[in-house]
């Protein structure tokens, strides 16, 4: 005898979207799950942890701190109306963010993701980034796929289907987590979920002003291929420095906004009509940092990204007695 519409809404739980919100939903979730995913990156930040204690005791961190420098990142945005309705949404969704990270940190750790490594990158004042050891896989994969197999193990009330049109609507209890990010923000143009959740009524906040990341690779096999890799924030975050012409123009660690503007400071590379932008900034880091990032580094080795090479090989530096010299310092960085 077929159940009831009220039996299978509490039976059953629709979620779109296979991210970290989308399957942590799904792994909090006594019902019978399906995930829909349309496709199958540095670390997760969190303040007061214990892994933050563990890689250092000396690290005095704090939802506070972390609100701080969450606002400094943000800078004339948390000002930019004169609506006080609207500093007010952000002074709450970043209070979510920072007091809540601990909680969240915490919660990937007992699932088993590995986070023995805390790391300052750009923005923060502090060791605050998460990920796991030199051989561990890159913390986007990391998570993701810990809390996958979680959920796989119980094949009843779990299913995830990719690229899955719905042509019929069933009574169930529906969550949409596909991080609202769309044409034409996207580096990769898709449908969104914004203009269905938009349409029914959800509101928006400061989507004009989504940031820009500021380091990418350029292919030199398809270098105005308009879709890049992201080159992470932690190559510069643990000791990558940015070059342009042989000489640091940036403090690394500073806001993606702070370095954005520096790139762009420079006259970009000429291109034909209708081909991306493009900045000629070298990404340099030594040995010690490769062992660091070596998850992330040998993919970009594998994907030609990235080439090991000497000072002299790469055209930089100045030759003293015989020996290739970089100097990065300077004062004004």
């Amino acid at each position: 005898m077929p159940s009831s519409p009220q039996q299978d809404k509490q039976k059953r739980a629709v979620v779109i979207g296979s991210g970290l919100a989308g399957l942590a939903a799904s792994s909090n979730s006594s019902l019978k799950i399906e995930v829909l995913n349309i496709k199958a990156s540095s670390g997760i930040n969190g303040a007061e942890t214990s892994y933050q204690l563990a890689s250092s005791p000396s690290i005095a961190d704090s939802a506070e701190r972390f609100y701080e420098d969450l606002v400094k990142s943000a800078g004339e945005v948390m000002r930019a109306s004169g609506n006080g309705k609207e500093t007010k949404e952000r002074e709450t969704l970043i209070k979510v963010l920072s007091k809540e990270s601990k909680e969240s940190v915490q919660w990937l750790g007992s699932k088993g993701v590995d986070f023995n490594v805390v790391a300052q990158l750009g923005g923060h004042s502090i060791a605050r980034t998460h990920r796991g050891g030199a051989k561990s896989k890159p913390p986007g994969a990391a998570i993701i796929g810990t809390l996958l197999e979680e959920l796989k193990k119980n094949e009843k009330s779990f299913d995830i289907r990719n690229w899955w049109i719905c042509r019929r609507c069933i009574w169930c209890t529906i969550t949409i987590s596909t991080g609202f990010i769309w044409i034409p923000f996207y580096n990769d143009p898709r449908p969104g979920s914004q203009k269905l959740l938009t349409d029914i009524g959800a509101g928006l906040t400061d989507m004009e002003k989504v940031q820009v990341h500021p380091t990418a690779f350029v292919d030199a096999k398809d270098i105005n291929n308009p879709t890049k890799f992201l080159a992470a924030e932690m190559l510069r975050g643990e000791g990558g420095v940015l070059l342009v012409g042989g000489k640091r123009f940036v403090d690394e660690l500073e806001t993606r906004k702070v370095v954005t503007e520096k790139i762009m400071e420079f006259e970009g590379v000429k291109s034909e009509k209708g081909k991306p932008r493009q900045w000629d900034v070298k990404l340099v880091i030594d040995e010690g940092v490769y062992e660091k990032t070596k998850s992330h580094m040998d993919f970009y080795l594998w994907k030609g990204l990235m080439r090991k090479c000497t000072i002299a090989e790469a055209g930089l530096g100045e030759e003293a007695e015989g020996i290739w010299i970089l100097e990065v310092g300077s004062g004004e960085v």
